[in-house]
């Protein structure tokens, strides 16, 4: 058994045996590879951290069950609503959990808590996952979110991904015990499923516990994209020719069928499932967690189209005039994220904000790729965000940047997503890290260690 690092046992689901014994040889197998987990890692050093990434982590902790080390889907922007668990109630997500695995490894290499420490964390992530978030027994998909004890939604295929890529992140950076959890992890779902036909542009979104009939459909491109990879790591011939064929490894994909789609903005090429935009945290979320989407330069090219395209319809959508709380943004707001909105739950995108609800994380998220220029104004705006009296004020912890409305500029988030707040975390982060810092630990897709049994 795995035991949880406060020293609590914590009893596995014996209802699939079969896979609890395949994931044991697994572990087996990596502790006799073990030695291939080594990670050289360069001397810590004193970083000047400054006054918003502070504040950020500060905030970012409280997602974080210290109870199990999973992490919440939301909480909430005051004092006595920013908690992750209400007595006994919460509701973790895989995708954020995943997300907060890779801030672990970030949090490392700030010094914001030494090496050791975070590995800890991440062990009782690890733990925690493995012995009791609901995973369905036919293809091993996890479910979406879940309060601790009961599924509470789908199981998902892009979820599991965002779950597993965040553990091989943190398998690449810590090594040892990690890594052998980490590929225990990944060796659980049969990837390969979520891809009907290499040839065709289907991807599947989730799996029926019961039946195991795979369902919901997508089409490249989109953040399926590290479902994909997933499963071209699993060593399927299927996956990586679908891989090769819609998302590509070295240039642009051939496609087939007119996937994937081609959304040009005012002379940007972007990539989408559709005839317009997808959401801009997409092409974040690949590179965070992926190095093929960082080793293709087609991608990269894409991406930093992307950010051009991005802060081009924010200029040409905001009046000269526009403001939110009072405060001037025109020159300083952009960022099509998702998150809430006066009407609900988003996922904005180019030329479709519904209520040009602008993302600060979406902001950060684009600063690993941008050139010094644009890096230095992004800095800017976000700073000038920070200090001008729009920054939501959470007692205890700080100011924090987050999402506003143009159209409704009285309006103000509720709450704060974990999934859709990362980028925050990981993007505004990379100031402080070394260049190559995502490139040399996000997932790799070359694995040797198993195949799913």
């Amino acid at each position: 058994h795995f035991l949880a690092t406060s020293g609590q046992r914590l009893e596995p689901d014996r209802s699939n045996y079969q896979s609890l014994m395949m994931m044991a040889r697994v572990l087996t197998l990596c502790c006799v590879l073990d030695t291939r987990f080594t990670i050289a890692r360069r001397e810590d050093v004193e970083l000047d951290l400054d006054d918003i990434v502070n504040d950020a982590f500060r905030y970012w902790d409280l997602f974080r069950d210290a109870s199990n080390g999973l992490w919440c889907d939301s909480i909430g922007l005051t004092a006595s609503s920013a908690v992750c668990r209400n007595g006994s109630s919460a509701v973790y997500s895989s995708a954020g959990t995943g997300m907060g695995i890779v801030s672990e490894c970030v949090r490392a290499e700030l010094g914001l808590s030494s090496k050791d420490a975070a590995k800890q964390r991440v062990l009782q992530t690890l733990d925690s996952i493995l012995l009791s978030w609901p995973r369905e027994a036919n293809h091993g998909f996890f479910v979406h979110f879940f309060d601790g004890l009961k599924p509470l939604a789908e199981y998902s295929t892009i979820d599991t991904a965002e779950m597993t890529a965040g553990a091989l992140f943190a398998s690449n950076y810590f090594g040892g015990d990690i890594a052998l959890r980490a590929e225990g992890l990944f060796a659980l779902t049969d990837w390969q499923q979520a891809i009907p036909n290499a040839s065709d542009p289907t991807m599947h979104t989730m799996i029926d516990p019961v039946s195991g009939r795979v369902h919901g459909i997508l089409k490249p491109f989109n953040e399926y994209y590290i479902v994909a990879y997933l499963a071209k790591r699993q060593k399927s011939d299927k996956a990586s020719k679908y891989f090769e064929t819609f998302f590509g490894t070295t240039g642009k994909p051939d496609g087939a069928q007119g996937y994937p789609k081609v959304f040009n903005y005012r002379g940007y090429d972007l990539q989408s499932d559709h005839e317009g935009a997808v959401s801009s945290f997409i092409p974040q979320f690949c590179y965070f967690l992926t190095k093929g989407y960082q080793q293709n330069p087609y991608q990269m090219g894409i991406f930093r189209n992307w950010l051009n395209a991005d802060m081009k319809f924010w200029d040409l959508a905001l009046p000269n005039d526009a403001q939110v709380w009072g405060k001037p943004v025109k020159g300083y707001a952009w960022g099509c994220g998702a998150g809430p909105d006066p009407s609900g739950y988003v996922a904005d995108r180019i030329d479709a904000s519904r209520a040009l609800t602008f993302s600060v994380p979406i902001m950060a998220g684009f600063l690993p790729i941008a050139d010094a220029s644009q890096k230095s104004n992004i800095v800017s705006q976000i700073r000038h965000l920070y200090e001008s009296g729009v920054a939501y004020h959470v007692g205890g912890v700080g100011k924090i940047l987050w999402r506003w409305s143009v159209e409704n500029p009285e309006w103000a988030a509720g709450h704060v997503d974990s999934i859709d707040f990362a980028s925050m975390i990981l993007g505004y982060s990379s100031l402080f890290l070394p260049s190559d810092f995502y490139m040399k630990y996000a997932t790799k897709a070359d694995m040797d260690l198993v195949l799913y049994q």
